[in-house]
């Protein structure tokens, strides 16, 4: 009898979801989509606030203006609240897993994003953030207290050099090994980047997968390539070896950021109204591409 039926509720559909080896992990993995471990964990953390909130309900019980109006009174960003709404659509996806039929899928409005983007630097402010000079008087300032932990500068230095000079996103620059330099052709391939959590390196890159690696080739400045040849024959680099260390690791994120903050502060570039960060630098690499390049060749850049 329908009155005997078992209920199911959207708690019962999310138990497992995004837990790794769980089917549904492996029904997405045969759909050919393979998310990491940082992303299943994001998602769960997600999944987890929706349960709460509505787990007891069964899912042909849920409405768009629960859910709306829930994450209305919710302080998260407007790309925040999307990939929630991304996490609900995809208990609707599992739900006839779980004998849930004729389920029709809700369409959710989407928030605007308000991200704010980052801001580029002028030639001259380059010019000035660049002068090897500052990074060296940088790396005095810092460790004048606790000079036992001065390794230099150059590293640091040469890391943001390469991601100005070739577009790179900060896990990018970090991720840099010497094989990504192919002197002879004056190209430098852009095929991972480095993962802060897991302390590890992808071998493809943002967009792409370990299946779909989205490998790019970017074009390599003359005086860069020089600069970086050196540089890698000095510090006897081998092709599979990271080439920017400090301490004998990867560079950490908060350390190269705190590096690149207080270089621009000691530059005197003027950050009023500005969101100056280490991927500005892309965004510059991207603008200043734009002048010279058909939009695209950048984008494939």
């Amino acid at each position: 009898p329908l009155s005997e039926r078992t209920r199911v509720t959207i708690g019962t559909i999310a138990k497992y979801m995004y837990v790794p080896e769980s089917d549904h992990v492996r029904r997405l993995e045969k759909l050919g989509k393979n998310p990491d471990i940082k992303t299943l964990r994001e998602k769960r953390h997600k999944l987890e606030i929706f349960v709460n909130q509505f787990g007891d309900l069964e899912i042909k019980e849920l409405t768009v203006p629960m859910v709306i109006n829930f994450l209305m009174e919710d302080t998260h960003s407007g790309s925040w609240k999307n990939n929630f709404l991304t996490v609900v659509g995809n208990v609707y996806d599992e739900a006839p897993f779980y004998g849930v039929n004729n389920l029709i899928k809700p369409t959710f409005p989407k928030f605007t994003r308000q991200t704010v983007k980052k801001d580029i630097f002028t030639t001259e402010e380059l010019n000035i953030l660049f002068n090897e000079g500052l990074w060296q008087q940088l790396s005095k300032k810092m460790y004048e207290k606790q000079p036992q932990f001065d390794e230099g500068y150059i590293s640091i230095y040469l890391m943001f050099l390469c991601a100005i000079s070739f577009g790179l996103r900060l896990g990018e620059a970090i991720g840099i090994k010497a094989k990504q330099f192919l002197f002879d052709y004056g190209m430098f391939v852009v095929d991972g980047f480095y993962r802060y959590e897991e302390h590890e390196r992808t071998n493809f890159n943002k967009k792409g997968s370990a299946e779909d690696q989205k490998i790019r080739v970017v074009p390599m400045p003359e005086a860069i390539a020089g600069i970086m040849k050196n540089y890698i024959l000095e510090t006897n680099t081998k092709p599979d070896d990271f080439v920017f260390l400090r301490y004998g690791q990867p560079i950490r994120k908060h350390l190269a950021e705190k590096w690149f903050g207080r270089a621009v502060e000691l530059a005197g570039i003027d950050t009023e109204g500005r969101k100056l960060t280490p991927h500005s630098l892309r965004y510059t690499y991207i603008t200043r591409m734009r002048r010279d390049v058909a939009g695209e060749t950048v984008r494939k850049i």
